[in-house]
């Protein structure tokens, strides 16, 4: 590493020199030797995850990619045929039923928020009535109580012994 691009791009990016800064950074990116890793690098990271790799499973993988090369070969003309076969009259009617069916499913859900919207303003208004309000109040503190009485009831059944 050039260490006097090294203080030149470290006085430009201080003093705001953006501009002169990114070239100077590319030159010491440049002046890099390229990272290249061993032969037995794939190998080694294997061994130390713990990964043997037998002559089966390389045959395993190899078979794979001998039979997605040769499937790719011989389908790959079959679907430029069918693709040439769809006409673009069809493609266009395709999209315009899809447009169609999103639009109506939104309509329906324009209906259904609707229908929740005034279902909560109905709700809110007989809530908010006193008598309501503190009825459910009740109910939830009656729940809560009751809940806490079990789980006090079930802990002092249980021992150590208990089982």
């Amino acid at each position: 590493m050039d260490e006097r691009t090294l203080n030149r791009w470290l006085m430009a990016e201080s003093r705001g020199h953006d501009e002169d800064a990114e070239q100077l950074l590319f030159g010491l990116f440049r002046g890099l030797a390229p990272a290249e890793p061993a032969p037995d690098f794939a190998d080694r990271v294997l061994l130390a995850a713990g990964v043997t790799v037998s002559w089966r499973l390389r045959a395993a993988v190899g078979s794979g990619l001998l039979a997605a090369g040769l499937a790719a070969a011989f389908l790959l003309p079959l679907a430029l045929g069918l693709v040439a076969s769809i006409a673009p009259g069809d493609v266009l009617a395709t999209a315009a039923a899809a447009v169609t069916g999103i639009a109506t499913a939104l309509d329906e859900l324009v209906f259904v928020w609707n229908f929740l919207v005034h279902l909560r303003e109905t709700l809110w208004l007989v809530v908010s009535t006193p008598p309501v309000a503190l009825t459910l109040l009740a109910m939830v503190a009656i729940c809560f109580l009751s809940g806490r009485w079990l789980v006090e009831l079930l802990s002092l059944d249980r021992s150590p012994g208990y089982a």
